[in-house]
């Protein structure tokens, strides 16, 4: 039974729980709203209404009131020094007179026309103009926050809206910006959001200064000299907006971590400029089209990625300059002039793109330790689908070519390998390039050589590839070397004649072994391959996804299998990867082309892993990775009770108290 004492307190505690239950959902926003009027306000320029004049109802509103202007000519420069006013205006007369139409708000050329003090206003239905022409002045200055301008027509004026960087969270919602100086200017502002406008026929639509996490999304911007400018910014994005018609589609100054994502920019003479350490920033799933200049242009910018744009009929899809570590990535770039050009810059990844209908597909211009790879280039019969001009350490591999070849000019020191080269005019050229390594190529079909070296190369290898049908399979005027030794061999030659009856570095022991008995003749002065291949060169096929448990548990070994083939039947060994990081963490022994091979792993840890493997014949030519095979290791109750008790001594006290 309770005592008398005992029930006090719990009428106590219930009393406190229910009060503070209470006080947490009575915030101050409610007792502010509490207190709010909901008075309406008329303003009417011939009489009509409460006021003649719009400040005149300013000056004797309260928070929460309304006030309605009605359709007028108010030549005014208002200060909105209140909370939480609603100032609409209305399109037709109110009583006497034949005004109808949005109401005009006219600064008269001097000043700025709407200055918003206080916090939570909003201005509809206007047109505000006529600032004065100074910088500092606007249409509208916003110095507080939670502002919304929306359905105005702002023209005319130095800056058609600027927010402060005393003011962040406002909505500037289906304005007609058009005719200002500066459409928009954000100085130093933050979290505000900017859609569904048209802002049109200025210097600068949209300049944004030192400011971050806005959203700009659905405007369009159109016939301005910068459509975007932005300088000292970061974390914003720019989301389905229209850029059309402006000399600078977007303009990234020292800007960051930016996004350009699902915009249409056309029509203008560039269509983004990423300019002077303006990285991290993300351009994807963007339409790029009928640029004058250039689609994309990076200057003196690192570590931006562009993904998944679509860029046609500019000058120039994508051009990049004295920058580094910037990648490209499953864009679609057609009939560009140049599909993408880079020049003095290094460690640029371009991967995955398809580039059609370009006189030049890629070229690298006095850069280094970039890489191209997966590509499919399809550039004009007397262009050139990847091009190095004095480039070095580049690596050009697995693209798939056509309509003109790879070219080197006075470039060093590249490889280009694995990749499928069909009816160019040349399938690799080399003029005055040395050092290079050119191997696991398919060049077919070329309307002249498929390999063509002048007379000032020398040291490139060349080996491991095949040569089918071409006009002339290769012409070497320089001093080179065609095959890898023996016996790895040299190339594959649709044309050649000699038999494999023998075997051996000179080819004078009984018995085949895959390699040609006598040299392959390389047309130009005295090169020869020392050991053609009887068949084929190619690299094991991708293995099968990789066979097994996909949910286990730690400290268990687990046995997983796969199987490829080698097109020359080669040994083959398996390079596993547990982590999913595309990097080999346990290689096996050589296998037979086609056997099915398993082998096991131990997890030691609880997560969710990625299993991939490749393959990787005697010859040292590898495959591409398996698709994934997802694995699951859940955690495990004892290892929980171990950490706690390890974590935390008085758990396991309890633990034994408990038993």
């Amino acid at each position: 039974m309770i005592g008398s004492s005992n029930k006090n307190i719990i009428l106590c505690i219930l009393l406190f729980f229910l009060l503070s239950q209470f006080s947490m959902g009575f915030t101050i926003e409610d007792h502010e709203q509490q207190i709010l009027s909901t008075r309406t306000w008329i303003v009417d320029n011939e009489g009509d209404g409460d006021f003649t004049t719009i400040q005149e109802a300013i000056d004797n509103a309260e928070s929460g009131d309304i006030i309605q202007v009605y359709s007028g000519h108010y030549n005014e420069k208002l200060v909105v020094n209140r909370n939480s006013l609603i100032i609409e205006g209305k399109d037709y007369e109110l009583g006497r007179g034949g005004d109808n139409g949005k109401p005009v708000i006219d600064g008269n050329g001097e000043g700025t026309v709407v200055s918003i003090l206080g916090e939570k206003v909003t201005i509809t239905g206007f047109i505000i103009s006529n600032s004065g022409s100074s910088p500092e002045y606007a249409g509208i200055e916003i110095y507080d926050n939670y502002q919304t301008i929306s359905g105005n027509i702002i023209a005319s004026n130095a800056n058609g809206i600027t927010i402060h960087s005393s003011s962040k969270k406002n909505t500037i919602l289906d304005n007609d910006i058009a005719g200002n100086i500066n459409g928009m200017l954000l100085n130093g502002s933050r979290n505000n959001e900017i859609s569904w406008n048209d802002i049109r026929g200025s210097s600068i639509g949209i300049k944004i200064y030192s400011s971050t996490y806005n959203i700009f999304a659905n405007n369009t911007i159109e016939d301005n000299n910068y459509g975007v400018y932005s300088s000292l910014s970061t974390y914003n994005d720019f989301i389905n907006n229209t850029l059309s018609n402006n000399i600078m589609g977007f303009f990234l100054n020292r800007s960051t971590i930016t996004t350009i994502k699902e915009n249409i920019i056309s029509g203008n003479g560039y269509g983004i400029y990423l300019n002077y350490s303006s990285t991290g920033n993300t351009i994807s799933d963007n339409v790029i089209e009928n640029n004058n200049d250039v689609g994309i242009k990076i200057d003196g910018s690192s570590g931006n990625t562009l993904l998944r744009n679509i860029l046609r009929d500019n000058s120039i899809g994508v051009k990049i300059e004295s920058s580094t570590y910037n990648t490209l990535g499953n864009n679609e770039l057609n009939g560009n002039n140049y599909g993408i050009s880079l020049n003095q810059s290094s460690v640029t990844t371009i991967t995955d793109n398809t580039i059609t209908e370009s006189n030049r597909g890629i070229t690298i211009n006095i850069g280094k330790d970039n890489i191209i790879s997966r590509n499919t280039i399809s550039s004009t019969l007397f262009g050139e689908s990847i091009l190095l001009i004095e480039a070095s350490h580049n690596s050009v591999s697995k693209n798939t070519i056509s309509g003109a070849g790879v070219s080197l000019y006075y470039s060093n020191d590249n490889t280009v390998s694995s990749n499928t080269i069909d009816n160019a005019l040349n399938g690799i050229y080399f003029n005055n390039s040395c050092n290079n390594t050119i191997t696991s190529n398919v060049i077919s079909n070329s309307n002249f050589d498929g390999i063509y070296l002048g007379i000032l190369c020398s040291g490139n290898a060349i080996y491991h590839n095949n040569f089918l049908n071409n006009q002339l399979n290769a012409h070497d005027k320089g001093n080179n070397t065609w095959d890898n030794g023996y016996p790895s061999g040299g190339n594959y030659w649709s044309d050649y004649s000699g038999d494999d009856n023998y075997h051996g570095p000179n080819q004078d022991q009984s018995g085949s072994d895959g390699i040609g008995d006598i040299p392959y003749l390389i047309p130009g002065d005295n090169n020869k391959d020392h050991y053609p291949l009887m068949n084929k060169w190619g690299a094991p096929e991708k293995p099968t996804t990789p066979n097994g448990q996909t949910t286990v548990k730690p400290g268990k070994t687990y046995y997983y299998s796969t199987s490829t083939t080698d097109p020359n039947g080669d040994k083959i060994q398996y390079g596993w990867d547990w982590d999913g990081d595309k990097l080999v963490d346990d290689w096996t022994r050589f296998y037979d082309s086609g056997e099915k091979i398993t082998t096991s792993h131990v997890w030691d840890q609880q997560g969710t892993y990625t299993i991939y493997v490749k393959a990787k014949d005697i010859q040292g030519a590898e495959s591409e990775w398996s698709d994934p095979l997802p694995v699951s290791v859940p955690i495990n109750h004892l290892s929980i009770f171990k950490l706690l008790s390890n974590e935390y001594p008085m758990f396991k006290i309890f633990l034994l108290f408990r038993s």
